[in-house]
């Protein structure tokens, strides 16, 4: 964690250091892009919205456990997905935000 922090809060600092260490011409600036897995969507947002971890926690693991499934597709699969969306209208706000 302390290097997301230092990344954050002294990034030119740390970049001018090493360049001037390294020579420019041996440093470089990497990124990373990372995408969230259906449950932790389902958990983030339901926690955004207010929504009891206990009833976004219940949601979240009816998402069935397959590598890199949408929540489109985990609709698609799962019943008691679609019941729980006709049921709660706030599970229906919460995956509803899935679309934007």
């Amino acid at each position: 964690m302390w290097m997301s922090i230092l990344a954050w809060k002294r990034r030119d600092q740390v970049i001018q250091y090493v360049s001037e260490k390294y020579g420019k011409e041996n440093v470089a600036q990497i990124i990373t892009f990372g995408k969230m897995q259906a449950k932790a969507v389902v958990r983030d947002v339901g926690r955004v919205l207010g929504i009891p971890y206990a009833e976004v926690d219940r949601i979240a693991k009816l998402i069935p456990n397959k590598l890199d499934i949408t929540l489109d597709q985990a609709l698609q699969q799962e019943p008691g997905l679609r019941e729980a969306i006709a049921k709660d209208t706030r599970i229906a706000s919460c995956l509803k935000l899935r679309n934007l």
